[in-house]
């Protein structure tokens, strides 16, 4: 984000500065309503077309009577339900300072009021009230019940307080829960407070119904009894999650964002996935700014899924904390990458297993994520909260995704896809691809790249698999030449490729190999032999490793047997490996000791690429340039041929030669 862009709100800025973030602001606590600040509590309230529309209804109802008198709030994500009733108890319990508001005043003069209109409130929080009480004997309801429980009786008692009476109504299914066997009976007052208020001029009953809640028979118990009042209820959602979230989190943790900027990082993401020939909905990137829409997402469409997660108030909490260590990055969006783990809070909330409902997510977190830098962490990190999901086949990105999640200036999503494979075999514990959809996952199980690698680290001599690969390579050959690792059983009247173990390095330690075999002598059967070793710049650890993955694919095989999955994704990386055998196995022996004009001499080897093929064709070059071998004899150097035939004499027998 560029610096001048955004101002945090003062007790984000402190966290930053201390680390501690006060959780009770987003902890709205309608039983407490007079200990907020409400003018603090205005100016982070970010009044959404849902929101505004409710408050247009009440203080039509209120000032004129007109419209419907009782209203459910039903809350899909969580959705503000308690923040929502906050704000309309400030709203009537503050009017000056509700009237001094701008957002207030447009809405004042559209409904032409002079100003809130004069109202008493009462509040119920189900959450803090009484379970030993009935409904209709609690404190602040009680009075309406006096003279009697009818309808008609509560409704002359609402109607004596002389104004209107605004009835906030929160947490009941909390309430009807601690009531046990009671419920049914204050359910019925509830609902004939409702009724009642329905009856009166100008009062209004609000009460707050959260569908996403566990209680789902009661859920529908309480609609269908507000669904029986004669004025119908008016169902009304205070927010729509994906649309709404992006700009109540703004305006609870930014003072203010600059408007030019968010356009400006917007048309920065539009050019970024447009490289990749991505469609991007530009207008999306400018409302989140600065946070990136996938981030969004992952609270409204992902977390919000989980039962215990505690939607709006737990997102704003989390998105703070990242904010508060986010103020200097380099790129314009806060996105899913940026979420800084190392943090205590942020670990913690984000590997919870109560939330989430997976048990090892610390693990997950702390082997896979954390040890990493840079691109990878933030990478990892997206894929991570990717993966904070119930259905396993929609956890995590695709290389689109990840692209888009984390718009790397430099680089490609094939660079993105290269990284995070790269890193599941070589590294990951948990990270895993899923071949159906190519999403990249956590998943809770060890993945089978990491069983292989368990394995290899189990495995010492890789002599017998090294064996194979010489056997495969003298295939391209033909008959005309044998190719053996380590061995010193050649033929005269072969051109003999001896591969030296990888223990042997560079130019010394291959002619110290050479003089133990024999190899060389004058008198030599083998003094056709080729000795092929590896430079001492190669990369024996590597093949090494190879081959030690391959013989562990085998150990695994027969340990899954009976396990189809496991053996089908074991024969995938089985090819994996045997691929990067050959590669290592070209690139590291690339030398070639032979003897030469009675003195042993050196040569490189170079293939085209790393295919046995094109290095059988490169040790073949090779040996016809220095004139060690021919493999075609219409390309028989005969001059050379006789010169060696007579070496220092002036004639020879036929017979002989």
């Amino acid at each position: 984000m560029k610096d001048g862009s955004v101002k945090l709100r003062d007790y984000v800025e402190r966290a930053a500065q201390t680390g501690a973030l006060d959780d009770r602001l987003f902890a709205v606590d309608l039983s407490k309503a007079d200990a907020v600040d409400a003018a603090e509590f205005f100016d982070r309230t970010e009044l959404v077309k849902n929101l505004e529309t409710l408050v247009r209804q009440v203080l039509r109802r209120v000032s004129q009577g007109s419209g419907n008198a009782v209203y459910l709030l039903d809350t899909v994500m969580g959705g503000g339900k308690s923040h929502t009733l906050v704000y309309l108890y400030l709203l009537f319990q503050k009017r000056s300072l509700a009237n001094s508001r701008r957002e207030l005043r447009e809405i004042l003069r559209d409904e032409e009021l002079g100003g809130v209109p004069d109202a008493e409130v009462v509040v119920f929080d189900g959450m803090n009230a009484d379970p030993s009480l009935p409904f209709e004997e609690q404190p602040n309801i009680a009075r309406f019940f006096k003279d009697g429980g009818g309808k008609d009786d509560v409704a002359r008692s609402i109607e004596a307080v002389g104004k209107p009476v605004v009835f906030l109504v929160d947490e009941v299914l909390a309430y009807l829960a601690k009531r046990k066997e009671m419920w049914v009976s204050d359910l019925a007052f509830i609902r004939t407070l409702a009724e009642a208020v329905a009856d009166t001029a100008n009062s209004v009953f609000v009460a707050t119904v959260p569908s996403d809640t566990s209680n789902q028979e009661g859920y529908k118990r309480l609609v269908a009894a507000f669904k029986e009042i004669k004025r119908k209820a008016d169902l009304i959602h205070p927010q729509n999650p994906g649309e709404d979230f992006a700009r109540i989190a703004r305006k609870q943790i930014f003072k203010w964002v600059d408007g030019r900027e968010a356009k400006e990082a917007a048309e920065w993401a539009r050019r970024m996935l447009e490289r990749e020939g991505y469609a991007v909905d530009e207008k999306r990137y400018a409302e989140c700014y600065p946070f990136h829409p996938m981030l969004i997402k992952v609270f409204t469409e992902r977390f919000a899924v989980f039962e215990n997660f505690q939607k709006t108030r737990e997102a704003l909490k989390l998105l703070a904390r990242m904010c508060a260590r986010s103020k200097s990055l380099p790129y314009p969006f806060i996105g899913p990458g940026d979420v800084d783990l190392d943090e205590r809070y942020l670990r913690d909330a984000l590997t919870s297993a109560n939330t989430f409902e997976i048990k090892n997510l610390s693990e997950i977190v702390s082997t896979d994520i954390l040890p990493a830098k840079d691109d990878k962490r933030r990478a990892l990190t997206a894929l991570y909260l990717y993966s904070l999901y119930p259905k396993e086949e929609q956890r995590g990105l695709d290389r689109r995704d990840l692209f888009e999640a984390l718009l790397p200036e430099n680089g490609s999503a094939s660079d993105l896809e290269r990284l995070v494979k790269d890193y599941i075999r070589q590294e990951a514990l948990y990270l895993e691809e899923n071949k159906e959809n190519g999403r990249f996952y956590f998943k809770e199980e060890v993945n089978i790249h990491a069983l292989v690698r368990r394995e290899a680290e189990n495995i010492g001599d890789v002599t017998q698999e090294l064996v194979k690969v010489v056997e495969e390579f003298s295939k391209e050959f033909g008959g005309h030449v044998s190719a053996a690792f380590d061995s010193s059983e050649v033929y005269p009247e072969k051109l003999n490729l001896v591969f030296a173990p990888l223990n042997i390095q560079g130019e010394h330690a291959a002619e110290e190999y050479a003089d133990k075999r024999g190899f060389f002598g004058v008198d030599s059967r083998s003094a056709n032999a080729v000795v092929v070793y590896p430079s001492e710049d190669a990369g024996v650890a590597e093949l090494e490793w190879a081959l030690k993955q391959n013989t562990a694919v085998e150990v695994l095989k027969k340990r899954f047997k009976g396990k189809k999955h496991v053996l089908e994704r074991l024969n995938e990386i089985g090819e994996e490996v045997r691929a990067e055998i050959t590669a290592k196995f070209c690139s590291t022996y690339t030398s070639l000791l032979l003897f030469k004009d009675r003195e042993m001499k050196h040569w490189r080897v170079q293939p085209r690429e790393n295919t046995l093929q094109a290095y059988a064709e490169a040790v073949k070059q090779t040996l016809m340039e220095k004139q060690k071998a021919y493999f075609d004899p219409s390309k028989v150097n005969l001059e050379l041929l006789f010169e060696r035939l007579l070496g220092e004499r002036s004639e020879v027998r036929v017979e002989d030669a």
